[in-house]
């Protein structure tokens, strides 16, 4: 009856609180409800200590540059994608302090890098985004999540290549620099490692959004909005709250609601397309109680590589 209830899902509609302390109460680990950035207080308290930092920095920058403008060049976001890795916690946080520590490698042997963001854990089902594809008829950043996705999974044993779900580990941060160059001598250091250079879209370094539907957004919202989103800790993100779905996209969503983000996939999708039962419709995307308990403890344990909590920073 536990290992049924460790790969089940939750229904449309149960909230993200009562997911992750049912399947923490499952595993024994009820103990991080309340602990970890999966927890919006939590979440709360150290995306404000992350945005506080940005600003700082942003506030440095721009008292030495004529405008704002030319503030606003000196900034870039970075994402790196360094694996896949089984989840399972002891294998993933080795992983990641070897991510961690290639990461700070390349940036102290940078001249004139600032660099300051998160290790994030994103539980991926390779399974679900292949009964995607053969629904989807037009190329999609649906479509590009999972070719990285096999990319990644041929370097994974041959035993490790059939498991339900993975734990997809990757770095979000804020990069300073003073010019062009700087950044460009940043980016070859970066697709210089071998293990990141290999796979296509490993490495981003994107200039910072202007604008938001339609409206100029200033730079402190933006980094307010980086540093809230990179702290997550949960799969999805909609209307800025993180929820414990697979997201099938790299792509970012302006669905403000939960019941907005159902209907459109329910729409879109034969895979969100289940039998109602007694109780309630499953959630074809929801995580099971073993896979948020796994991420639930990882992060934990990923936080903890710091006395202060904030060992998942870089």
């Amino acid at each position: 009856m536990k290992d049924e209830t460790l790969t089940s899902k939750f229904y449309v509609g149960s909230h993200n609180k009562v997911r992750l302390r049912k399947a923490l109460a499952v595993t024994g680990n009820l103990d991080l409800a309340e602990t970890t950035l999966l927890t919006p207080s939590i979440h709360k308290i150290h995306s404000d200590r992350l945005a506080e930092r940005y600003l700082r920095k942003w506030n440095q920058v721009r008292s030495a540059c004529h405008n704002t403008d030319q503030a606003r060049a000196r900034f870039r976001f970075l994402t790196v994608l360094d694996c896949l890795e089984v989840p399972d916690p002891e294998v993933a946080i080795k992983t990641i302090v070897a991510f961690k520590e290639a990461l700070a490698e390349v940036s102290d042997a940078c001249v004139g890098i600032w660099m300051l963001g998160a290790v994030e854990l994103e539980m991926v089902s390779l399974e679900i985004m292949r009964d995607n594809r053969k629904l989807t008829t037009t190329a999609s950043g649906e479509m590009r999540k999972l070719d990285v996705c096999e990319a990644l999974l041929k370097r994974l044993p041959k035993k490790h290549q059939n498991v339900p779900s993975y734990l997809l580990i990757h770095f979000h941060g804020l990069v300073s620099a003073v010019s062009e160059h700087r950044f460009d001598q940043f980016e070859q250091r970066l697709k210089a490692v071998k293990k990141w250079a290999k796979i296509p879209r490993a490495i981003e370094l994107k200039r910072l959004s202007t604008q938001f539907k339609g409206r100029k957004k200033p730079m402190e919202s933006n980094l307010k909005d980086i540093a809230r989103y990179i702290t997550k800790g949960g799969n999805d993100w909609i209307g800025n709250k993180a929820y414990l779905r697979y997201k099938l996209s790299f792509d970012g969503r302006d669905t403000s609601d939960e019941e907005a983000w159902v209907q459109e996939n329910w729409r879109k999708n034969e895979i969100l397309k289940q039998e109602r039962i007694e109780d309630g419709l499953e959630d074809a995307l929801s995580l099971n109680h073993h896979e948020i308990s796994c991420l639930a403890e990882v992060i934990d344990r990923m936080m903890n590589l710091k006395r202060n909590r904030i060992g998942y920073l870089v």
